[in-house]
């Protein structure tokens, strides 16, 4: 029986790759020192471009930012962000699954050369929480806050 489940288990997380849906929680409070906020990254952190499908039309469906980039038959490329990159914070979607209990967030990056149509998605663990674990923050080590004259 244990290995019934075990199987069930490797099918649903290695066997498919559901659509995820995101839930838009940019409201809530917890999010409220980061949302529509500008940070200037403080060392080189990876972008990488994924794909709509494994290799077959090379489409690109989404960015995304990472510390380490990422590798498989859905990614195109991982390139390098360049420290003092601006980056603005549009959007915190929360994935909408019982099964990850995460969030990511969307971001804008004004000087970007590749297609701006397209969403670009910060990790989540490229943020730390307070230690009174109210808010989210982005980590320091990785972000600094930029005022942007308007």
């Amino acid at each position: 029986m244990k290995y019934l489940i075990l199987m069930i288990f490797a099918f649903i997380f290695n066997g498919c790759s559901p659509n995820i849906t995101y839930i838009d929680v940019s409201n809530e409070e917890k999010y409220s020192k980061i949302i529509g906020k500008t940070f200037k990254t403080l060392k080189p952190l990876r972008l990488t471009a994924n794909l709509v499908d494994d290799y077959k039309s090379k489409v690109i469906w989404s960015y995304t930012i990472s510390e380490t980039g990422f590798a498989g038959r859905y990614v195109l490329w991982n390139k390098k962000l360049l420290r003092g990159t601006l980056i603005t914070i549009n959007k915190i979607l929360k994935y909408d699954s019982v099964i990850i209990d995460d969030f990511t967030l969307r971001v804008y990056i004004k000087d970007i050369i590749f297609n701006d149509n397209l969403p670009i998605d910060l990790y989540s663990t490229l943020t730390k929480t307070t230690k009174d674990g109210k808010y989210i923050i982005m980590n320091s080590k990785y972000f600094q806050e930029v005022k942007l004259d308007k």
